[in-house]
């Protein structure tokens, strides 16, 4: 009789010893896996994320201003003429140019030139529109030069001195283009003040 119930008893305490370690190893197990999952998810997310970027920093890379910071796709790399038309569109002339737009450039336009090709010029593009401000130290060719505004349309006309370091030849209103031209191709063409200028671009 004894011997039954010490049997009896080490059947139930096995038992239950046994339902609890499933329990746990279940819980265990269960746990580990929900951890995986949130691991699983959080480097699903990242490689979303960083999947991304390259593409948002081609965007931006693409979007820059025209001010020369994306080389190949910039609008200064593309312009290869300038197109000038009376207010009623009519065509007045076209000159082939030369861009500058990065700060050295633009410090030394023309200078130290001896001759340039007729119907030909150089386009002046700044970073930003403000009033225009050039000279003619070390330019030895006789120039003109139009200010253009963001309204692409002509605000001044000037005739510059070859080697005139005295005189600035300023824009009257806040202007972001200039183009310098051989002296007298505005005037032999009737382009004045009030002209559109288009850019062509390759």
């Amino acid at each position: 009789m004894n011997h039954k119930i010490v049997t009896w008893l080490l059947v139930c305490f096995y038992g239950f010893f046994a339902s609890g370690c499933t329990d746990k190893l279940s819980s265990k197990v269960s746990s580990n896996n929900g951890t995986q999952r949130i691991q699983s998810a959080e480097r699903k997310l990242v490689g979303k994320e960083t999947s991304k970027n390259p593409s948002e920093k081609s965007f931006v890379t693409h979007s820059d201003d025209p001010s020369g910071n994306s080389s190949e796709n910039s609008l200064e790399t593309r312009i290869t003429a300038v197109q000038i038309f009376s207010a009623g569109r009519h065509k007045k002339g076209d000159v082939k140019v030369e861009v500058v737009s990065k700060p050295g450039e633009l410090e030394k336009g023309l200078m130290f030139r001896k001759s340039m090709a007729e119907d030909s010029g150089m386009l002046f593009i700044m970073p930003q529109k403000k009033i225009l401000s050039f000279w003619m130290k070390n330019t030895y060719i006789p120039l003109s030069i139009a200010f253009i505004d963001d309204g692409m349309k002509i605000v001044d006309i000037h005739k510059m001195r070859p080697l005139d370091e005295d005189t600035h030849y300023l824009s009257s209103k806040p202007c972001r283009y200039a183009l310098e031209v051989n002296q007298g191709w505005f005037k032999s063409h009737g382009i004045r003040p009030h002209d559109k200028v288009q850019f062509v671009q390759q």
